[in-house]
């Protein structure tokens, strides 16, 4: 199916832009996110022209040093955020995450996420849920399945959807590791999950994990 069924002037152009300014890549993303909500809209498409409009924002421009210079920035013990926009079909920023250290295993529920590496190098690990039952001590555990585990470097491009890779963790392989993440729709934070692994590591092809609601972890 493609999905210039409902005429979106941005989308529909890219392929003749080598490069696109701030403002020029918002109005992508933005028409992005109302084509999502069609229902006849494959999550594969809104998930290709993601990249499509990721891979041709220019990094340099003016404009985006603007917006990085005017975002709000937030973090915790894992990562610094800054947000640099946060609508109702879309949210974005810039993920940074200081050497060797890690995001544990977490998801991004009903989210279609798109990330571009603007610098450093990222270890990122991706997984589906299998399965989920409770355990004898009333906790949630998940049954993953490794779906990709990459070495990330500037340029280089991820996406997860809310089928497929939608777990996964990430661990900066150089002194600062810099990604530009958008999500469409945005996730609610309050339905993240965080999975830790009960045996084994990232790279064993099955993982079976505790699966703690966002309100309990972020209380340990």
């Amino acid at each position: 199916m493609g999905m210039m069924c409902i005429p979106y002037p941005l989308l529909a152009s890219l392929h003749v832009h080598s490069s696109l300014s701030w403002d020029e890549f918002l109005a992508g993303m933005r028409e992005l996110s109302s084509l999502h909500t069609s229902p006849s809209t494959l999550l594969s498409d809104v998930s290709d022209q993601g990249i499509k409009i990721l891979r041709q924002l220019d990094v340099d421009s003016n404009s985006f040093m603007q917006a990085i210079e005017s975002s709000y920035e937030s973090g915790n013990r894992f990562w610094l955020w800054q947000r640099l926009v946060k609508e109702q079909g879309m949210n974005g920023g810039i993920l940074h995450v200081e050497n060797q250290q890690a995001i544990p295993l977490h998801d991004h529920p009903h989210a279609i996420g798109m990330l571009r590496m603007l610098s450093g190098e990222a270890e990122v690990w991706q997984f589906d849920k299998v399965s989920t039952q409770s355990a004898t001590d009333g906790s949630q555990q998940a049954t993953l399945r490794l779906l990709s585990h990459k070495l990330l470097k500037p340029g280089d491009t991820a996406i997860l959807t809310p089928a497929v890779g939608n777990i996964h963790a990430v661990k900066a392989r150089s002194p600062r590791c810099s990604m530009l993440d958008f999500f469409i729709p945005p996730y609610k934070k309050s339905e993240r999950s965080w999975y830790t692994p009960l045996t084994g590591g990232l790279n064993e092809k099955q993982l079976v994990c505790t699966q703690t609601p966002e309100h309990e972890f972020s209380q340990t």
